[in-house]
């Protein structure tokens, strides 16, 4: 038996390779958290298993699966990457054509070196089986997503700054995503889903006030004021006293923070886990 091992350009082992790397900052408002928040607030029994299992799958789609699609989108206004078009002889070749810029589209977010689409409609295969086998609802959730997708990389490539689009990505979807979960047990349930949906655009609100203060680094922090404003006033409306003096104390901190005015980059880092502590408590609260 030799100890050394020749190696051949002979292709061998998995088919398929994904590579996970998980954020720098694990604990902030995020597509993840959004659906546990969403799940427990709308009073998922997290006792039974195949709920369990079901957050688990709902929460690896919006995460995982869905930040695939999202590698379409440029990280800022204008800083999108440019593919050189190609000749072709057939009609639909054409770098103008539909579908050579639907494919162009695709390939330029895959940061794959071979196949540069292939991992893009792959996730797109998987959104489409995960979301049949969660239910119907998942599947129209996941299809606003996907064309939310195309709209914030559009609206970004001419110039526009889309924190809404984005927010709604990170928190809105996957909060109705992990809320729809329990979609059988609260069917007729007319207030408690007014309830829900005034918890999530509270904390939309907030993640869109995050994303203007780094598109304009730091300058514009009106939306954060706002955001965390209108979380107190849904609690105080929802008539929620413990999730109210929960929610001011964690709040204060990126409160002081932010007033000072003083190294907004920091600012903002430092506040990330205290917004992410305040969303799973509020939904553990309202429960």
């Amino acid at each position: 038996m030799s100890g050394a091992c020749a190696q051949s350009s002979v292709d061998a082992g998995p088919l398929m390779q994904l590579h996970i790397a998980p954020s720098r900052t694990l604990w902030r408002i995020g597509p993840a958290w959004a659906v546990v928040a969403g799940a427990v607030a709308a009073g998922a029994p997290l006792g039974n298993a195949d709920t369990l299992l079901r957050l688990a799958a709902a929460a690896t789609m919006a995460d995982l699966i869905w930040g695939i699609l999202r590698r379409i989108i440029p990280d800022s206004p204008r800083s999108d990457r440019t593919v050189t078009p190609t000749v072709s002889s057939v009609p639909y070749g054409h770098s103008d054509a539909p579908l050579a810029g639907f494919l162009q589209t695709i390939a330029v977010g895959e940061r794959s070196a071979t196949a540069p689409w292939l991992g893009w409609l792959g996730a797109l295969a998987l959104t489409v089986a995960l979301s049949l086998l969660l239910g119907t609802p998942m599947l129209l959730i996941s299809t606003l997503a996907v064309g939310l997708i195309f709209l914030t990389r559009a609206l970004l490539q001419r110039g526009y700054c889309p924190a809404l689009c984005l927010a709604f990505l990170d928190v809105m979807l996957p909060w109705v995503l992990g809320a729809a979960l329990v979609w059988p047990d609260m069917n007729g349930e007319v207030r408690r889903w007014v309830w829900l949906g005034i918890l999530a655009t509270a904390f939309t609100v907030l993640q869109w006030g995050l994303y203007r203060a780094r598109f304009s680094a730091g300058e514009r922090m009106v939306g954060l004021w706002l955001g965390q404003m209108i979380l107190l006033g849904a609690l105080i409306a929802l008539r929620q006293p413990w999730a109210v003096a929960l929610t001011a104390l964690l709040l204060a901190p990126p409160t002081w923070w932010l007033a000072r005015r003083a190294g907004a980059d920091a600012a903002l880092a430092r506040s990330l886990p205290w917004w992410w502590a305040s969303m799973l408590s509020v939904a553990a609260i309202v429960r």
